[in-house]
Order: structure tokens, then sequence, then C-alpha cells
């Protein structure tokens, strides 16, 4: 189903597609259409039959009927009710949609990842061992499981006590997916919901499905969603990840986890949050679809369709010639949108569904007229999701630099040039990089688009030069202008290390990467002499990101030369990694909390002793080291993920020891006292 198919439907049909794929989705685990086909069909209802009863219950899995179907889809599993109702989540896409939720209550909230699993439920007996699990299935019933539930990665067997329900999320995870199941199945969602369903336990266990705690039944004693957090974590489950906010910094809190959502071993699609005070709960209460006191905040933002008008073509730093689509004015989250990114070729091609060479692409998709699906994702990027009508025109890539002229080629998935040395628009990015990272203030967009095109700045060093004289000639440039901005050059003569490789604007050599860099290396005649072996040593840097590094710094010879005739760079003086050090040779990985200091002073103290930092676990990693508590756990029969790979490293044969913080601190030297 397309876009515009969904345009066709009457009310009468749209009722009947999203009752099945409520039952596709919550109750057989096999979706056919994504959600931001689903959402448009509901938003489409809601504009022809407002008053529809299925929009109270969209989400809930359908009705007693659609259950009824369900039975002979999924035989031989037995049906639970629950105790109380799974319900779904109320949805919002941007932050003031968020704030009028915390309008709600006082105090904070907990948000956490949502994670894109099947959820279930786990009852413990009055013997604290497991009596039942359930799947979520319609949200009022769902499907006996128990055996395979007791399988499950990071579900305690046996608590100390007993009559408590715990509900979370079951997931494949990422890394378990992409290594064993990628071209057999769809997406780890689906290969989750039908590894529960398994008669053979064993089955189940065989797919490494792993459980995330976000809810506990029964702990009437704990008053705050953190406490119950706690409390799970201290029994041997894994919480969903997650952090307290308050209205104040709850988009600053739902940013800092989406920024991790690459690097999660598991699939998410936005961030729940949940009021903290257990007691005010009750007091907002629920509706017959999802509780007041929890809400999702959606990556994917609101849907609208607009008409795809044309394509501009950019200059980066990096030197890519990067698209951007012209639409017509679409109101989206709370938006006028008329412009929005392409991001690169692969992209281009996906949505049009065919392949694309530079120069002109005759009746392609994606071209003027086309009727186009877009969102906000998160509430923020507009981002085009699919193409409901084609266009009746051409793409066109351009066969030359739209700045400089240069011959263009595709390289991958991205627009490439051998730009000219002059090449104004690479040029005016790469500066407005320099001064924004070096902090030269007052340097904007249209004074280096002058000094560039009079040929008076062609890169970074060029602005030590600069003269008032040279500068008051601009228009609009008075002379006491011209003077605070030479002084604000002046004043960055000296620069630290991390700041001036950050500044040079090499792709992955951000503020972060720089400081890790810097840190490591500890001098500029390092950094500019580290190969990319030798980056890939230092905690954190990958081989893509090393070799970007040593790409970019040759590249840019004759610029850093050029600069460090006018810039002093502050080096660090952290002391670099001891080559003949005691730990000389040996690798490490650090995994969950350390009590006594945090993972950055644990891994300075392996690389002042000769040691190297690693990301993951290897067969070719000497230590993993966990927090004294953590080690207990393990040592009790608790896994992370880090320990299941670890565990079947060593059953392998590979020479790793897994080894408290103590015994770490004992390795180093460091007395506890």
């Amino acid at each position: 189903m397309t876009a515009s198919d969904i345009l066709a439907l009457s009310a009468d049909e749209l009722e009947s597609e999203i009752r099945r794929h409520d039952v596709l989705y919550h109750v057989m685990a096999t979706p056919e259409i994504d959600d931001t086909l689903y959402d448009l069909m509901v938003e489409r209802l809601r504009q022809l039959r407002p008053g529809s009863a299925l929009l109270r219950r969209v989400g809930a899995g359908g009705d007693e009927a659609a259950v009824a179907d369900a039975d002979g889809a999924a035989p031989g599993l037995a049906k639970v009710v629950h105790e109380r109702p799974m319900l779904s989540l109320e949805k919002c896409y941007d932050e003031a949609e968020l704030l009028k939720w915390f309008d709600r209550f006082d105090g904070p909230a907990l948000a956490t990842h949502k994670v894109d699993g099947v959820a279930i439920s786990i009852r413990y007996g009055a013997d604290g061992a497991i009596a039942l699990g359930a799947t979520r299935g319609t949200g009022e019933v769902g499907e006996l499981i128990t055996d395979n539930v007791r399988r499950l990665g990071a579900v305690p067997r046996q608590l100390e006590r007993g009559g408590i329900e715990v509900r979370g999320e079951a997931y494949i995870p990422v890394s378990v997916f992409r290594d064993r199941f990628a071209e057999q199945f769809a997406n780890p969602r689906n290969l989750c919901a039908g590894a529960l369903k398994q008669k053979d336990a064993d089955r189940t266990a065989s797919y490494g499905v792993r459980f995330f705690a976000y809810d506990a039944l029964g702990l009437d004693e704990l008053t705050t969603e953190s406490e119950k957090r706690a409390y799970l974590a201290s029994v041997g489950f894994e919480p969903v990840p997650g952090r307290l906010c308050t209205a104040a910094d709850a988009q600053t809190a739902f940013e800092a986890l989406a920024a991790h959502r690459e690097q999660n071993d598991f699939e998410t699609d936005g961030i729940v949050f949940k009021v903290d005070d257990c007691a005010q709960h009750e007091a907002l209460g629920s509706t017959a679809h999802h509780p007041r006191w929890a809400i999702a905040y959606k990556y994917q933002g609101e849907s609208g369709f607009s008409t795809f008008a044309a394509v501009e073509w950019s200059v980066s730093r990096s030197g890519a010639i990067n698209p951007v689509g012209v639409v017509a004015p679409v109101f989206l989250s709370g938006v006028t949108v008329t412009r929005v990114s392409l991001h690169n070729l692969a992209i281009i091609e996906r949505l049009a569904g065919a392949p694309l060479t530079v120069g002109e692409n005759p009746g392609y998709a994606l071209s003027a007229g086309a009727r186009v699906l877009m969102t906000r994702r998160g509430g923020v990027i507009p981002h085009i999701e699919s193409v409901a009508e084609p266009g009746v025109g051409a793409f066109r890539v351009p066969e030359a630099c739209p700045s400089c002229g240069a011959t263009t080629e595709r390289r991958g998935d991205l627009l490439v040039a051998d730009h000219t040395a002059g090449c104004a628009s690479r040029g005016v990015r790469a500066l407005e990089h320099f001064v924004s990272v070096a902090e030269i203030n007052g340097f904007g967009p249209k004074i280096l688009d002058q000094l560039v095109s009079r040929g008076f700045v062609t890169r970074p060093a060029d602005l030590f030069t600069l003269t008032v004289e040279t500068l008051e000639d601009l228009d609009r440039l008075g002379r006491r202008s011209a003077e605070a901005l030479v002084e604000a050059v002046a004043s960055r003569r000296r620069m630290p290390l991390a700041t001036f490789l950050a500044a040079l604007g090499i792709p992955d050599l951000g503020g972060q990467m720089a400081r890790v860099v810097g840190g490591a290396l500890g001098t500029l005649g390092a950094v500019r002499a580290a190969t990319v072996e030798r980056l890939q040593e230092i905690h954190g840097v990958g081989p893509a990101v090393a070799t970007s590094i040593v790409d970019g710094l040759a590249r840019l010879t004759d610029d850093i030369d050029a600069l460090l005739a006018h810039v002093e760079v502050v080096e660090d003086d952290s002391p670099e990694v001891a080559a003949d050090g005691p730990q000389s040779g040996k690798s490490f990985v650090f995994t969950g909390a350390l009590d006594s200091m945090g993972r950055r002073e644990a891994q300075a103290l392996v690389e002042a002793a000769g040691g190297v930092c690693r990301d993951s676990v290897s067969a070719a990693l000497d230590f993993l080291v966990l927090g004294d508590k953590d080690h207990a756990r393990w040592a009790a029969g608790w896994r992370s993920s880090k320990l299941t790979a670890a565990d079947k490293l060593v059953a392998r044969g590979a020479p790793l020891k897994i080894i408290s913080e103590s015994e770490f601190l004992s390795m180093m030297g460091v007395d506890r006292g």
C-alpha cells in the first residue's frame, strides 16, 4: 500500500484497513506497513469521519471481532487476561506538545528509550519463581508464553520476594540480527515476535532474545518510577536506558537520548516520558486507550503532502555537493516547511525507485510536480518519506560544481568534484566552520562572501593577515567594526590543540573527537604523524574515523602549515601512552558503572600503564572490567550483552578475563585505602 492508495480509500475502507493492520501489528506481530503509512491512514480517517469510534481505540489491538479472527492465525497458544490492561501510549511529535503534557503534573519525569520490540508481562508467584509469561496481545488479552519467557536474556528466574509483575520489551539485539538473521528476515521486531511464539523453548533461546524492563506492579512501597528502576536493576533486570528530567530540560533529555540512537544495540522509535511520582499516576488516571501519566515523543513527526518543485545543489565544506529539495509550503508539527534535505544520491534513488546518474534523468519519479509525503522527524527535521505521485519532468544531477565549475562525479552515494583552489562556495563553508569553532566573532556569511569573492581570503590563515583598511572597504562595514574584527582575530593567535583540530573541518574530527585524539597524542606533531593504525589504538576511534582523520590532515597540509605561521597551538600536556608500561600490549573494555572513579579516569590509568582501551568485546580482548557490584551480579548469573558475548568467546578458548573493579585497581597499583 502506498500513500496515494490511502488517499483513495473511503471512510468505511479506512476503518476496515485500520482494524486489519491493528491485528497484524499487535496480535500477529507481522506488520505489512510502516508507522508512517499507518499514521497517515489514521489521520485520513480523522478527516473523513472525525466521529469514528475506531479513532478512540487505534493502537489498542483491534476489537473483539479482530481478536477472534486472530485466534485462528496463531494456533496452540492459550489466552491470558491481563490483571491490569497493557495500554498503548499517547503520542506527540514536538516540544510544544510535550510541554503541554508536563503541565498536567508537578515534579520530574523519567525519560527512557521507546524500544521497538514486543511488549510482554512476567508474573512471579508467591515463591518468587516465574509463574506466568504473556504477550501484550490486544492489551486486555495476551498469549501464554511462560516457558519461552524463562529462556530470555536479562530475565531472572527467581526473586527473593513474590507477587510481583514485571512488564517490559522483548527484543533481539541489532548486532545479533545483523550477524545471524538479516539475510532471511525483514527486521528484528518481527523475528522477535516469531521467536517468542515457538512451541519449543530451546528454539526461542537460540534466537538470542533479551528483555528490557520498564514497569513493575506489586511494589507499593516504592513511590517513584526511579525507585522501581533501581529495584529492577538490583534483582537482575535491565531497565530501559533513560534519565530524569523536568519540563525545563525535557527537550534536552530527548535530544541527548536520541543522539545515542545509532549506537544502541536495540531498535527504538522515540522516547517515553513517565511521571516519576507514582502517587500522581492515580490522580491523572487513564483513558480506554492510554495512561495520562505517560507519553511517547516519537522520532517521526507529523505527516503531510506537498508538491516537489525543484532541487538545489550546494557545496559543503568537505567538498561534497549536497542536494536540497524545494517543495510547496506544507505545515508540519507547527512549522511551515519549504525546503528539505535529500541527503545523498542513494536516498534520492530509494525515494524514486530508480538509479540516478550524473546529468539528465528523464521521466524520474522525483521531479517537478511530484506529490510527496513529508514528515518532521522528531518534530524537527523535514524529511521526504515517499513519492505518492510521480512528477512529469526530469531530475538533473549537475555535471559541474555550481560554484567553481569543476567536473562532478559520483563516488559511492555522494556527488563530488575536484574543486578549483578558488571554489568560493566551498571556501566560504570552510571559513564559516573555522570562525565558528575558533570563536572568532563577527565574521558572518555576508562578510565572508565578500572577502572570498574579492580574493582577500581563500583559506583560514588569510584571516590573520587582514587589516583594518581592507575590512573597512567592505559593504556596510565601518572602521569601528573593522577594528573589532581585527581584534577578534588577534585574540585567537593562541589556540588549544583540540580547538585547532576541530576548526580544520575534517570529516569525523569534531569537537569531542578532537579532544579524544588530542588528549591521547598530546601534540599537534604527534597527531599529524599518526597512522591509521595508531589512531585506532585510541579508545573511541574506529577504522573509518581514523582513515578520515589521516586523509583530512594530509589534504590540508598546506593550510595547516600556513596557519602555524600565525597561530600558536597550545598543546595538551596529557601524558602519551607508555610504550613499555606494566600493561603494555594489553587491551581493556569497561562495562557498566565503576564505584571508585569515572570511566575516563579508568581509561587514563590503562593508557598510562601502556594498555589500550577498546569499545567492544572481541577475541583479541584481554580484560573486561566490571564494577564490584556488577561483578557480584555476574557471578550470580546476571548477564549484559557484553558479558554474554564474553562468555561465548571464553567458551571458544579466547584468553579473555572478566575482572572486578578491585582486581583492576590492584593491577594498576591503585590503593583504595
